[in-house]
């Protein structure tokens, strides 16, 4: 009987069968870094919060005097 590192044959022949044929050769790995997820929550959270404050204040182009023409 074969074992490799206390494994049966088959379970040797579907690791490696698994690693060289059916999975991907190279594995995507990202980490989401906690104090960059919240500083970019943050810079969001502020760009909404301007683009609010500049909307508030400002009244509609057609709301202005004297840029309609006068019927004669």
């Amino acid at each position: 009987i074969y074992e490799k590192d206390g494994q049966p044959l088959e379970a040797v022949l579907r690791h490696m069968i698994r690693a060289q044929f059916l999975c991907q050769k190279t594995r995507p790995y990202q980490t989401d870094n906690l104090y960059a997820a919240f500083s970019r929550q943050t810079k969001e959270v502020s760009t909404i919060e301007n683009k609010t404050a500049g909307k508030a204040g400002k009244k509609p182009a057609s709301g202005k005097k004297g840029t309609e023409k006068r019927k004669v």
